[in-house]
């Protein structure tokens, strides 16, 4: 062994030196590269401006192809390696980039086309997630000019449903692909977008500002030249509910010729409620101000993980100016650590990363971003010349500076504690944003803190007082504290400001029940219906006011209603249950229960209710499974023990 080590050496020498001696050709080395490197753009009818899939297409640009891989400007992959392990990175080894430049050395031969290793890659005609549940088109063609500066318009695209669907697939096609540079999906349900593009006279609406529009259950959702589709992780899948528009916004490029495009959205659904929901974490500043002639200005900006969450992605996001973006995590009692590095930033090809394996942050950890400018002479990318003062803006010749991070929460009461922070975030920034405030108050209103979501309702109508939402977070807040005059007096006053508002009408609804004026909530609750047939809490208030005035029928209809439109609300499912025991529909009470119980395993009254209900149709054994499974939620409640009791002994087996 030891003798025939001392010629190892020398065996591996003589190897390579025959593999340099080896021609290199096409068919056999150069197309499997192009293949799994380049032709998913550069093929025909693919985004690319040209092909790289034949003989003849590789030959006729061989020189310009080794020196831009050699120089890293392809395959476009902004993320320098050596840091987290992202999906579908597209680098080229240096294997591979010896191999294209021995190809070009040796004057770029054909060989054999028996020689490739296997069949040439070949690409699907349809949608790459299959079959799709629901396929929709934006309502009007984009005519994007043959010249000219780059422009962005966000279409809303209508979507038509009976109930809510969750969607744990879908993908994007926005058109042709040339004048396309990238793509993100927003939902709308406050018509915002609707109005915005009506005032405005081409299809959709300009700029970089969504408005209302909000990532989907907090998922990134965006498309680039070659992506295709967007599978939501296990267990999040996002809801899609009736009267949502999709809100899709192009950022379009002139190709040099008039072109039109009409974009097209597939989605796959699951029957499967989500157990799990991202939240998207945006770090940012708008403190941004850089001087012509500034070749390296930087900003950054730092957060602290208020609760355990898992890292799933990350969306950088900068305009021109922008030369580099580097980001770093800090966890709980341990040094900083790079999270990635982008050192040639370039805005032509930005895009969202997904970790290639989910990175844990705990409670307390800290997500730190820079972004460096050069706005001199010297940036090529430099939109203007000479260079001018450039600030914070929407516009693309403006600058912006954020960092998106994708996260699930380890426990999905937490998602609200990540919400509030969002908006204590935003006001250590801006302590003056009346909108901000108001964020902050939903927020605590959602966890059932009066007193404070009292305070920061308070504050935004310091700020502004002449918009219904925070009058309503007032109302909410009140309720809570159980001031249900303070409560009602705030819901008359968002309606003195929006009649047409459906959910003032609901929170002047639950005023009057709060007071005590039940037939009043009735008509309210009604009026907000007329205004938004699929507002869900007007729904169960009013069907709960409607089965207490025993009118089962029109109850069970509005408690189906709610539930198709929120099929993971537990609650609205174990209330449709008494709706139907009520009325002696117990078959559909069972199922109504059992819906209940398999959202949430811990729900006693639903388990309580499964079992009276079996009990009543005589099957003794099934209740006896659903009260001893209350019983073990609540070993002392009398109504189980009765309800035990009532079945009679176990018989034994």
């Amino acid at each position: 062994m030891r003798a025939l080590g001392r010629f190892l050496p020398w065996l591996a020498v003589a190897t390579s030196a025959a593999a340099q001696a080896t021609p290199v050709t096409f068919h056999r080395d150069v197309a499997p590269i192009l293949d799994r490197r380049c032709v998913e753009c550069h093929r025909p009818g693919g985004p690319a401006p040209f092909s790289l899939a034949s003989f003849r297409d590789a030959r006729r640009r061989g020189r310009m192809i080794v020196d831009v891989v050699r120089s890293g400007w392809m395959p476009p992959w902004l993320p320098a390696p050596g840091h987290v392990a992202l999906r579908g990175a597209r680098t080229v080894p240096e294997g591979e980039r010896a191999t294209l430049e021995r190809w070009l050395a040796g004057g770029m031969t054909e060989g054999d086309a028996a020689d490739a290793p296997g069949p040439r890659r070949t690409f699907a005609t349809g949608w790459r997630l299959g079959e799709p549940d629901l396929v929709v088109d934006a309502p009007d063609t984009v005519v994007v000019p043959a010249a000219g500066a780059d422009r962005f318009r966000n279409l809303v695209i209508p979507v038509t449903l009976d109930r809510t669907r969750f969607v744990e697939a879908i993908e994007i096609a926005p058109g042709d692909a040339r004048v396309v540079h990238h793509a993100i999906l927003a939902t709308d349900r406050t018509g915002d977008a609707r109005r915005r593009d009506a005032r405005d006279r081409e299809p959709g609406f300009a700029g970089m500002d969504l408005g209302a529009a909000v990532a989907p259950d907090g998922h990134f959702i965006g498309w680039t030249p070659g992506k295709g589709a967007t599978p939501s992780p296990s267990g999040a899948a996002w809801r899609l509910r009736p009267g949502t528009d999709l809100v899709l916004q192009l950022h379009l490029v002139p190709s040099g010729a008039v072109t039109s495009i009409r974009p097209r959205i597939a989605l796959r659904f699951t029957d499967e409620p989500p157990t799990r929901r991202p939240y998207a974490v945006t770090l940012f500043t708008e403190d941004i101000d850089i001087p012509p002639g500034a070749t390296a200005h930087r900003v950054g900006d730092r957060y602290t993980m208020p609760v355990d969450v898992d890292l799933f992605g990350f969306y950088p996001h900068a305009h021109y100016l922008a030369t580099r973006i580097d980001a770093r995590v800090t966890l709980p009692g341990r040094d900083p650590r790079p999270l990635f590095a982008i050192p040639a930033w370039n805005f032509d090809w930005q895009e969202d990363y997904r970790l290639a394996t989910p990175m844990h942050l705990p409670k307390g950890s800290v997500v730190s971003f820079d972004c460096v400018y050069d706005n001199s002479a010297d940036n090529p990318r430099n939109p203007n010349d000479p260079p001018a003062r450039v600030r914070f803006g929407q516009r693309s010749v403006d600058e912006m500076a954020t960092l998106t991070l994708i996260v699930i929460p380890r426990d999905p009461a937490d998602w609200i504690r990540l919400e509030e922070a969002r908006w204590r975030h935003r006001l250590a920034k801006a302590p003056g944003e009346a909108d901000a405030w108001n964020g902050l108050a939903r927020a605590l209103v959602e966890q059932g803190r009066a007193a404070e979501a009292t305070t920061a309702a308070d504050r935004s109508l310091t700020l502004d007082e002449r918009r219904a939402a925070p009058w309503r977070t007032r109302s909410a807040a009140r309720l809570l504290a159980d001031d249900p005059a303070g409560a009602l007096a705030a819901a008359q006053r968002a309606l003195r400001i929006d009649e047409r508002s459906a959910g003032a009408w609901t929170d002047l609804g639950l005023a009057f029940v709060a007071v005590g004026e039940e037939a009043r909530a009735v008509v309210a609750f009604r009026r907000a219906l007329a205004l938004e047939p699929n507002d869900v809490p007007a729904l169960v208030n009013l069907a709960v006011r409607v089965a207490i005035a025993r009118r089962e029928d029109e109850a069970i209809a509005l408690f189906e209603r709610a539930a198709a439109l929120a099929p993971d609300r537990p609650e609205i499912h174990n209330n449709l249950g008494n709706a139907c025991f009520a009325s002696g529909r117990t078959e559909a009470a069972v199922r109504a229960y059992r819906a209940a119980v398999r959202l949430r395993g811990d729900y006693f009254n639903a388990w309580l209710n499964l079992g009276r209900v079996l009990a009543h149709r005589g099957d003794t054994a099934g209740a006896r499974d659903a009260l001893e499974r209350a019983r073990a939620l609540r070993p002392t409640d009398r109504a189980v023990r009765e309800a035990l009791a009532g079945l009679g002994p176990k018989e034994r087996g």
